[in-house]
């Protein structure tokens, strides 16, 4: 995708510019081979020792446990390598930027109904009020009602450490309801991602399991 910022429609949920830089383009196309493994099997259970015996405390985020995609979903892998993710099959994948890679399940006239987004961390997202810090960007890229649901931070992921945030905002174009879940993840030699996992808030409930599950098979390096 071009560097050039493209004008913004009433489909998209929210631009995202840097330091997240998770905008959405409105073009669904393949990624490159090299970055997407259509079809790819599960992980094995040997492949994430770290995940065996693995707990984790109750609360909002209680299901963020490390565990592979199940079978039949696509596996996604980052340009830089560090981070990869799966995603359900009425996801497809589309454009973003550089670094980043998408899926999404857009309606009939193009509007978003779920998508998921992963890019390397831009140097300003923390674990330490990584919350708040995304809200605040939300409310800086042109969206409104913008509320943060519950956040946790530090939660231990795999070999790494998460901080997460549940939202929910409307667009100012168009006026679309989103609810997200968004976590910066750290991995185990140092690799950081932004993750974020997204529904209308009609179809929230619907999308809530697959997106879980998504966020949850990250990893990250």
């Amino acid at each position: 995708m071009s560097g050039r910022r493209r004008g913004r429609t009433a489909a998209d949920p929210v631009r995202f510019r840097p330091p997240l830089a998770l905008r959405l383009a409105g073009l669904v196309a393949l990624a490159a081979a090299t970055i997407l493994v259509v079809g790819a099997p599960a992980a094995p259970a040997s492949a994430r020792p770290s995940e065996r015996g693995s707990r984790q405390s109750p609360g909002p985020f209680g299901w963020l446990l490390p565990v592979p995609a199940p079978a039949g979903w696509s596996r996604a892998v980052i340009p830089s390598g560090e981070a990869t993710v799966a995603f359900p099959p009425s996801f497809t994948p589309i454009i973003s930027d550089p670094g980043s890679v998408s899926a999404a399940v857009r309606s009939s006239t193009g509007a978003y109904r779920a998508y998921l987004n992963v890019t390397p961390r831009q140097g300003r997202e923390r674990l330490r009020g990584f919350a708040s810090f995304r809200v605040h960007r939300l409310g800086e890229e042109h969206d409104e009602s913008v509320h943060q649901e519950t956040a946790t931070e530090g939660l231990a992921f795999d070999a790494g450490r998460a901080s997460c945030v549940l939202d929910h905002y409307a667009t100012r174009v168009g006026h679309h309801h989103y609810r997200e879940i968004a976590c910066v993840v750290t991995g185990r030699r140092g690799g950081a991602v932004v993750v974020v996992a997204a529904a209308t808030t009609a179809e929230w409930d619907h999308f809530r399991p697959l997106l879980r599950r998504a966020v949850a098979s990250l990893t990250v390096s």
